[in-house]
């Protein structure tokens, strides 16, 4: 008797338990309506992104024009109507040339032509020392220039492109969150909110979040599916009492009116100022995503409340079905129409911060390129300074045969190319000259008839290591006896190509 009392006791604990736990009560979808409302907030928010950088081509701008600043006169004058540097060619057609890749990279060289065209008035160019070059020091320079300009072209193309470029992101958040790119009077459109496509339009047909077409496209359309009452006598307060709704929802027929709608916003608070970034758009997607629930024999995810339906009942559920959650929680959230565009907001402020870092990376370079490149005019000079000490202060025979034989030939010359020949410009006939002092050419240190007496007279010391000392001309080399001036011409030029391939092994 007394076993039957006891287990009648626990039958009756147990009904009443499962009948308190059938009843949705108020506050039970607060800590959904707080994720949802992270998202909310976006939307009366002032944002700000991370701007897009572009410093790297700022430097690449300054290295064309250095590397212009050094190149042939014909070539600067080429993007100019009739030479003025004020009216640059658009195009190389209208250049009157005509080059496969010239087309894309034409935009940035009459920008350089008329930087170079300013000399030392340039800060740049007058940082390089580049204006005052002339003869092989600035045909040296050329030639480095070419391979850093080529460089650094290469530098910049790597550079990762632009996320968000032109995306107004809080349109783009707004038509996220109530179906329009901005408010009007600040009240939400309740057929953007919910479109009413469903079976019937039921609103357990419209609070469905799917892929493609769905009843509710939008963040404040599921805040009202899991905080909206379905009649005027059911549960008012599911999401707090901040969130009480004046009109009952059951059916596209009467879902919330705006005033209802603005309600709900405005529970949110506003967002005041933030800083998005592709993580916190994302942490707040995944807040909301971790409210969705699964329940045994049912393929579906609920946020808010559920017990067998989400038709607003306090008996039944006031939730948004997520279909085929159980299946794939990750795939099936993320192609909720809102959810998908938050995360491609997300995906291009990601883009965003590696062409950044790319930037940064590239304008770092590009820097150390141009360090290198205002100290090629004084590692040229010296250099040539070497030279000329090795040569004995005398012009080499093979220039100075220029001068004396080839020099005369040069006709219809200007003073530029006269003096990348080794010659002087005769001005009056537009032609070339020998240079004063090289037309008797026939004694010299190290080459011509002098440099191959020396070379003769070292080799007669063959093998005998102690009369090739004495000779002052003459140095110990390999078992022989050579030339001194052959060797120390020998290590120049090695020297002088390791110096000039430093500028561009960065």
């Amino acid at each position: 008797m007394k076993v039957n009392i006891v287990l009648t006791v626990i039958l009756l604990i147990i009904k009443v338990s499962i009948k308190t736990r059938a009843a949705i009560g108020t506050g039970e979808n607060a800590a959904a309506h707080a994720a949802i409302c992270t998202l909310l907030r976006l939307s009366t928010a002032t944002i700000t992104v991370e701007p897009p950088a572009n410093n790297a081509q700022s430097e690449y701008k300054r290295i064309l024009k250095l590397n212009m600043s050094v190149a042939d006169s014909t070539w600067q004058e080429m993007f100019f109507k009739s030479g003025e540097k004020a009216h640059p060619h658009k195009t190389p057609k209208d250049a009157g040339v005509a080059h496969v890749h010239w087309d894309e990279s034409w935009q940035t060289w009459p920008e350089a032509a008329q930087g170079a065209a300013k000399g030392d008035a340039d800060t740049d160019i007058k940082a390089s020392g580049f204006a005052k070059l002339t003869g092989e020091a600035k045909e040296i320079a050329q030639l480095e220039m070419r391979k850093i300009a080529a460089a650094t072209a290469r530098l910049t193309r790597e550079i990762s492109e632009n996320g968000g470029d032109g995306t107004n992101f809080t349109a783009a958040i707004n038509k996220a969150a109530y179906g329009e790119e901005a408010l009007t009077s600040d009240t939400p459109n309740p057929d953007k909110v919910i479109v009413g496509d469903g079976n019937g339009n039921t609103r357990e047909s419209l609070c469905v979040a799917k892929e493609g077409a769905t009843a509710t496209p939008t963040i404040l359309g599921a805040a009202a599916c899991i905080c909206h009452k379905a009649h005027t006598s059911n549960q008012d307060d599911v999401c707090g009492q901040a969130v009480t709704q004046a009109t009952a929802w059951n059916s596209n027929t009467n879902k919330p009116d705006a005033t209802d709608l603005k309600t709900l916003l405005e529970s949110c608070g506003k967002g005041g100022k933030v800083h998005l970034t592709a993580a916190s758009l994302r942490a707040k997607l995944e807040t909301v995503r971790n409210q969705i629930k699964t329940k045994s024999g049912d393929n579906g995810g609920y946020l808010g409340a559920f017990i067998n339906s989400c038709n607003g009942e306090k008996t039944a559920g006031i939730c948004l079905k997520v279909e085929n959650f159980k299946a794939d929680a990750r795939a099936s959230y993320d192609k909720i129409p809102w959810v998908s565009a938050l995360n491609q907001l997300a995906g291009a402020l990601e883009e965003r911060n590696r062409h950044n870092s790319d930037d940064a990376a590239a304008t770092q370079q590009l820097k150390e390129y141009i360090a290198h490149t205002n100290d090629l005019v004084a590692n040229t000079n010296l250099l040539l300074q070497q030279k000329t000490a090795v040569n004995g202060g005398n012009i080499p025979q093979q220039t100075a045969a220029v001068a004396t034989k080839d020099c005369e030939k040069q006709v219809n010359k200007t003073a530029e190319q006269c003096t990348k020949l080794g010659c002087d410009h005769d001005a009056e006939n537009k032609k070339c000259k020998p240079k004063d002092g090289t037309e008797n050419t026939a004694a010299g240190t190290g080459t011509g008839a002098a440099g191959e007496e020396k070379k003769k007279k070292c080799a007669k010391h063959r093998t005998d290591k102690d009369t090739c000392d004495k000779d002052s001309n003459c140095k110990w080399t390999d078992n022989t006896c050579k030339d001194s001036s052959f060797l120390i011409n020998k290590k120049l030029a090695l020297s002088m190509a390791a110096a000039f391939g430093n500028f561009i092994a960065l």
